[in-house]
């Protein structure tokens, strides 16, 4: 039996409030996956992650979840950093990915 790849989902423009710490966007690890998702979110070039998620199971989400500071109305780059890791007693550190989406604050 062939080895899985790991689904990633894709974002293309994602739109959130200005000067809210509150976000509504749905981090999700595809229920085909065989592997926990954590996602660390950075904004343009930023090193400092604004949102780090706990591991997600395969089949769930964090649909909301709280930036550690809200962004000014403006248009930038979002990087929803995704680190994989295996669903055994150590969670071994799988293959990641950086998935780039344009960020509307209004």
């Amino acid at each position: 039996e062939g080895q899985q790849g790991i689904k990633i989902p894709g974002y293309g423009e994602i739109t959130v409030s200005a000067r809210t710490a509150d976000w509504q966007i749905t981090l999700a690890n595809p229920e085909d996956n065989n592997c926990y998702f954590k996602y660390t979110i950075t904004i343009d070039d930023s090193e400092v992650p604004i949102y780090e998620s706990d591991l997600i199971e395969p089949g769930k989400a964090v649909r909301e979840f709280e930036v550690t500071e809200p962004l000014e109305a403006g248009e930038y780059e979002i990087h929803l950093n995704v680190s994989t890791y295996a669903m055994d007693d150590e969670l071994t550190p799988m293959n990641g990915a950086v998935v780039k989406a344009e960020l509307h604050v209004v």
